[in-house]
This record gives C-alpha cells, structure tokens and sequence, in this order.
C-alpha cells in the first residue's frame, strides 16, 4: 500500500509517499490434474479429473480454466504466461505502464502427420473451457475428444476462489498407435504440375512386421507407386514408397490419402487437404490522372 501526501505552500508543491505492506497469508489453491489415462489414440475420449484444495488440504470450491494444447506449440513459442498468485499478489511499484501488443499467426496442425480409421481432424487445440467450477468437495470433472495428431499434449488449468486464492498447475500425456502412415508432400500444389509423394509407415512397437500394404490415393483415385515392392517392418522401423502424380487444373485443393494395413487389419490411414494455386503470379494494375 503506497500512502501519499501533497501540500502546497506559495508556488512550490512538497509531497511525500510511505509504503506500508499488509500481510498476505494463504493466497495458494493446490490443484491436481488427473486424466484417466497416459496415453490415448487419436480420436479416443479423455476424461480428467480436477481437484483443489488450500494449504491446509481442506477442499475448495473455486472457478477454473482448462486448456488441451499440442506441446509442439510451445517449442515454437514458450507459454509466457506469469504464475497466477504471483501475478495477483506479487510486490509491485506505483506506477502505471502502456503497452502495446499485435498477435502472432502460426501455421500448424496439418502439418503434424503422425479396424483402419482415417486421419484428418488435425488442430493445435483440442480442448478450451473458462468455465469450471470445483464442488464443495473441491473436484470437478469433464472430458472431451481428442483430434488426430499424434503427439505429445499439454493440460494447463488456472484457478481462483471468492477470497482471493489463486493456483495453477500443468500435466502431459500422449496421444499415439503402434502403426503410423506419414505422408512427404508440398505446402501447396501448382496447377498442372508433375509432383512427388512420400508415404511413409512407422511401426512403434519392439515386434517386427512380416508384411503390410500401402496405398495412395489423390482425389480418392489409387496411385500406383514408383517401385512397387514388398513392405516389412523390423520392430521400432520404417519403410517409404514414392509416388507421382500430375496436379489438375480447375481446382482448389487436392486430397491425398495413404494407407497401411497389416493382414490382421491393424494400420492407420492419414489424409490431407492440400491447397492448389494457380500458375503464375497475382498483380493488380492501376492507374491515376487528372480529370
């Protein structure tokens, strides 16, 4: 608290300023974040459990955000955000600053290409609700439908309660398959163009695979691959076929889809929307003049 007093004697002004500080105790809300499991496959439903309590472990009722984001986001940028009760409750100076701030657009999702479903629901957040509240037994609960990245995501939840007390806390997990298809390919196509692509099949587990089909389809027509041969996978492997396709005029996106399947019918099957631009460069003409 900053006390401050002024007086004015002619044209001169005297002031004075005291700080005086107020004790803060028991400002923390301890928070446990719990997902019913460690690892899901794309497309599975994961259930989290959330408790608060505060110093004491007495439960507490208390408002509270939970975000689901791909943790490739933060190698590209760190989550700077302060730690909440630090924020709130940290010793500041009296005065007041102006800051400015634009946004950052990152493109992502598609880009992160991990009975056979197929792949394409990709996005960097899969899951944001501002608006949970723990009970008088201080838990809440919810669950939501993970996307189809296979990767590595980061839970983040933040909270506060009516007398002030803050808490935050972070937690991981996975969202994987024993069997990946990957697809090598451009940002966009060019119109008329003759192209490559890559498929490309991981199998993550220590057990080899004696042999498993590939395809590939652009526009939901099968392409024929550059080299045809025979698929096995030793455990932890990975194989590549190239294929090559000419892009067609008059559209706008192009699908490509790869698949692979095991002869037990164990695989995955990823498919992308690809842009398709037009060949050459947009210009605009203009003029000027007196009239």
């Amino acid at each position: 608290l900053f006390i401050r007093g002024a007086m004015q004697r002619g044209r001169a002004l005297y002031t004075s300023e005291s700080e005086v500080t107020i004790p803060v105790n028991d400002v923390k809300i301890d928070i446990t974040l719990t997902p019913d499991k460690d690892k899901y496959g794309p497309g599975d439903t994961a259930k989290i459990k959330i408790k608060a309590a505060d110093s004491s472990g007495k439960p507490v009722s208390a408002d509270m955000s939970l975000a689901a984001v791909d943790e490739s986001i933060f190698y590209i940028r760190p989550d700077s955000t302060p730690e909440i009760s630090g924020f709130f409750y940290s010793k500041i100076s009296n005065w007041v600053i102006t800051t400015y701030s634009y946004p950052i657009t990152l493109f992502a999702g598609a880009g992160k290409d991990a009975g056979v479903k197929v792949r394409e629901n990709f996005r960097d957040t899969a899951f944001w609700e501002s608006n949970i509240k723990t009970d008088a037994g201080g838990e809440a609960s919810l669950s939501f439908t993970l996307p189809d990245n296979l990767t590595t995501w980061r839970l983040t939840v933040r909270g506060h309660d009516l007398n002030g007390r803050m808490g935050e806390v972070r937690k991981k997990f996975l969202s994987t398959q024993d069997i990946i298809a990957r697809i090598g390919k451009p940002r966009f196509f060019i119109e008329g163009d003759k192209t490559g692509l890559i498929g490309i099949v991981n199998n993550n587990t220590d057990s080899g695979i004696e042999e498993i089909s590939t395809s590939m389809k652009a526009d939901g027509k099968i392409i024929q691959p550059d080299n045809e041969f025979k698929l096995s996978l030793p455990g932890f492997g990975s194989a590549a076929k190239s294929y090559t396709i000419t892009v067609p005029e008059g559209k706008e996106t192009l699908d490509v889809e790869f698949k692979s399947v095991t002869p037990d019918n164990k695989g995955d099957s990823v498919k992308h929307t690809v842009p398709v631009e037009k060949r050459g460069l947009q210009y605009v003409i203009s003029g000027s003049g007196d009239m």
